[in-house]
């Protein structure tokens, strides 16, 4: 099947999609953002992890020749310091390595796309095995770069074993001197005085594993007894706090700081975010009271989360979430698309009391309205079971029964049941119910089509928090996500992180 001299349909849709159904073909900008946002560089159940490394270098090409090389620069950095992607942005930045050259925007590029010291090391890895030069400025931003990162930092991600180390990296860029690069060059390097410092100290202290884990759970106690550690760090180490630690005192205060409603609110933590440490907690299988009073504590802070930190929409909203197959064979991180998109549709609809759910597949109902009182985690659970067969994006508007501002559709957009794309079956929908609904399109896998027109719809690529600040400009800018991208700095954002 052809993937990049795709199918041309004579009038409106204008490509076939990867499930072989009837689409729209994203704009080059917009689908490297779909995939910027979206790919972990793995197998997804429609396309191969080095098959969207190809499209990925066609679109970088396709944009260069149309001279867009700085908003390529501004998707990789918006991608990687937004949402945190790494791995795909490395590629993107040993691409723009290669192609890119002369450019006097690029040592500022290679400077902001450094969040973490090994961004460095896995970006030279890349280009060093192309077996092309080194750029000079890339040596200009990732020397700059180097120059602030702290001790622990550069020890925490040395990387002895690896083609390229830290060393290495000094040693091509020539960064001005700090006493942590020195110290990493003599070998004399001390880590920072912090408190993942400190349970690296004391996992290195001794090969025993008994003593090792007594030594940690004394870090973990002092921490948490004098309440040293942050609410995002407390989430992230609930599973090692819970396999070192047994003082229960210890962990009952573990468990009232994960329910304390002001640090949920402060922390501006998502429900999300608090999946992830339920399901590293449920994943222990050890059963005692310890794990099950954190799995409680969790549920009672996503709840807390949901009502506090979810923006809420104004007027009737229909979300739709995709049960078809190819929902569990797509990935979007460690996950399935299934169990994200449920957990999101979940947020939304218990965040929006005005809102209807529909679940569709080849056939679409709307969710009982008994399933809205369920908890959070268990309708996601409930949600993230996909089983309806195909995909068939019709069905949504056939079932909708009443008008709605907006509907949210949240699915791979891989539809290929009735082969066209719904553009009558929604236009008759809104002739009946006499609305014009803003659509929210959210391509959970970043597959680069879409079912409707992109001057019709939303189109939104990825998932993480940021993806409501994302919504809440989409109604007012139907370009949003693209015109954000545009408005980066990339001088700027390097001048602020000198001045740091």
């Amino acid at each position: 099947m052809a993937r990049f001299n795709q199918k041309r349909v004579a009038a409106g849709p204008d490509t076939i999609n990867l499930a072989g159904g009837e689409a729209f073909q994203e704009s080059a900008e917009l689908e490297l953002v779909s995939i910027l946002l979206t790919s972990m560089v793995q197998d997804q159940f429609y396309r191969s992890g080095n098959q969207t490394l190809e499209r990925l270098s066609f679109l970088v090409d396709t944009l260069l020749m149309n001279g867009q090389a700085f908003f390529i620069a501004q998707a990789g950095i918006y991608a990687r310091r937004e949402f945190g992607l790494r791995s795909i942005t490395h590629v993107l930045a040993a691409l723009l390595a290669r192609r890119v050259r002369g450019a006097d925007w690029t040592k500022d590029f290679y400077n902001v796309i450094v969040r973490r010291p090994d961004d460095i090391t896995e970006i030279l890895a890349l280009v060093l095995k192309s077996g092309e030069n080194i750029p000079n400025a890339l040596k200009d931003g990732f020397a700059r770069a180097l120059g602030r990162m702290n001790a622990y930092g550069l020890a925490k991600y040395q990387g002895k074993n690896r083609d390229v180390k830290m060393v290495d990296a000094i040693n091509l860029t020539h960064p001005k001197h700090t006493q942590a690069l020195g110290d990493m060059i003599h070998g004399t390097l001390k880590p920072a005085d912090t408190w993942e410092a400190g349970l690296s100290a004391a996992g290195q202290k001794t090969g025993n594993a008994t003593e090792k884990d007594e030594l940690k759970s004394a870090v973990w106690t002092d921490l948490i007894a004098n309440k040293k550690i942050g609410y995002l760090a407390l989430l992230r180490n609930i599973r090692n706090i819970l396999l070192t630690v047994q003082e229960p005192d210890v962990l009952t205060t573990a468990a009232r700081m994960i329910v304390d409603p002001e640090s949920i609110k402060k922390s501006l933590v998502f429900p999300f975010q608090i999946h992830t440490a339920y399901d590293s907690v449920c994943g222990l299988n050890i059963p005692n009271n310890h794990t099950k009073m954190f799995v409680s504590a969790l549920i009672e802070a996503a709840e807390v989360s949901l009502y506090s930190n979810v923006p809420k929409f104004d007027g009737p909203t229909l979300i739709a979430i995709d049960l078809s197959g190819s929902m569990t064979g797509g990935m979007v991180g460690t996950s399935t698309a299934a169990k994200v998109g449920g957990l999101f549709a979940a947020v939304l609809w218990k965040a929006n009391m005005n809102s209807d759910l529909i679940v569709f597949g080849s056939h679409a109902q709307y969710a009982p309205m008994s399933m809205h009182d369920l908890g959070l985690f268990t309708m996601a659970t409930a949600l993230g079971q996909a089983d309806q067969g195909g995909t068939n994006f019709h069905e949504i508007f056939r079932t909708a029964n009443r008008a709605y501002d907006r509907i949210i559709i949240i699915s791979d957009c891989q539809a290929w049941e009735e082969h066209e794309t719904p553009r009558n079956v929604l236009s008759t929908y809104s002739k009946k119910f006499n609305c014009q609904p803003h659509i929210y399109s959210l391509d959970l896998c970043g597959m680069g089509t879409l079912q409707f027109p992109e001057k019709k719809v939303y189109a939104m690529a990825g998932f993480s928090e940021k993806i409501f600040d994302i919504m809440k400009m989409l109604e007012t800018d139907r370009n949003a996500l693209i015109n954000e991208i545009k408005k980066i700095n990339i001088a700027s954002m390097a001048l602020g992180l000198t001045r740091k």
